[in-house]
């Protein structure tokens, strides 16, 4: 059979062009002179740490992993027996009830009174977690899961989807007495899918910065340990469609037996 029979020089490339010889005479295909596009540019095994290992538990009663320094962790089913915003309801009809008594009690991120659209904290200045059952059932739950000695908590509210909270780093990451007592960051969600996103600290070759973006939903939870937090800013993106639906996010900052301590 005759593959080349074509009078004209045909648009399509020849399947017998071997390392720069056609083996086929009189030849009608187009012989490419190109060099082949290498899609492997290193034949040596990566010995280097990963910049992030992204884990999951999907245990709903206690924590089964042991999380290393680089690990960001993805707990789906902790809450997974409430209904949608059941939790979320009932934290906003208490922290309303202590907002009577205390008008003063949420504040914008920080005190910023000068970048639009960020979400509000709750002072815990003023006593209102006292008069906050779902906040104190919450922390137990937690306090249970991850085994974990609690240093210091935050409510956060996104009232609808334009409330956002810019990249950062957690304390743990800067101050070296926190740091002795905080192995992790604990994130729980509730009410509207939010994107989490995290931030690579250092600029890639188009000099801007790596991002992640995980979409977190009503009940679930991440949480990261401390050199994630070193090479990772993290925040939570402002929408691109407006929505008037709300998430609250329930912080811990503290100390677990679960975290394999190989700082950096």
């Amino acid at each position: 059979m005759n593959f080349h029979s074509n009078s004209q020089k045909s648009n399509k490339l020849c399947k017998f062009f071997i390392k720069g010889n056609c083996i086929k005479d009189n030849c009608k295909f187009i012989h490419s002179k190109h060099k082949s596009i290498k899609n492997t540019v290193c034949f040596e095994p990566m010995n280097r740490p990963v910049d992030l290992r992204i884990v999951y538990d999907l245990n709903p009663e206690q924590l089964q992993l042991k999380l290393t320094d680089r690990d960001l962790l993805l707990v789906p089913n902790v809450f997974n027996k409430f209904n949608k915003n059941e939790l979320y309801n009932k934290l906003v009809d208490e922290i309303k009830e202590c907002e009577k008594k205390h008008p003063e009690l949420l504040k914008l991120w920080h005190g910023n009174d000068h970048i639009d659209g960020t979400h509000l904290i709750a002072d815990d200045k003023l006593g209102w977690k006292n008069h906050s059952p779902t906040f104190n059932f919450i922390l137990d739950r937690l306090q249970y899961y991850f085994n974990v000695d609690i240093k210091a908590t935050r409510f956060n509210w996104y009232q609808n989807t334009n409330h956002w909270k810019p990249f950062h780093f957690d304390a743990a990451a800067f101050d070296p007495q926190k740091r002795k007592n905080q192995n992790i960051t604990i994130a729980l969600s509730f009410g509207c899918t939010r994107s989490t996103a995290l931030e690579f600290a250092e600029k890639n070759k188009n000099n801007t910065q790596t991002t992640i973006a995980i979409p977190i939903s009503d009940g679930e939870i991440y949480a990261f340990t401390n050199t994630t937090n070193d090479i990772w800013r993290h925040g939570i993106l402002q929408e691109k469609e407006f929505k008037n639906e709300g998430r609250i996010s329930i912080i811990i900052w503290g100390w677990s037996d679960y975290v394999s301590n190989l700082d950096k």
